[in-house]
């Protein structure tokens, strides 16, 4: 029984850290996008 609740925690850790990084991407890739939407801003204005 010690060992099933080991391998469950160490599953959901692992789920954990995968769904963490997915969720980092995420913020990286919403970066991304405000910093080119702001260059369009810029760009528009100089023309």
């Amino acid at each position: 029984m010690l060992e099933l609740s080991y391998m469950i925690r160490k599953r959901f850790n692992e789920a954990l850290k995968y769904y963490n990084k997915l969720l980092e991407m995420q913020e990286q890739h919403k970066d991304l996008f405000e910093i080119d939407d702001n260059d369009r801003m810029d760009n528009a204005r100089k023309i």
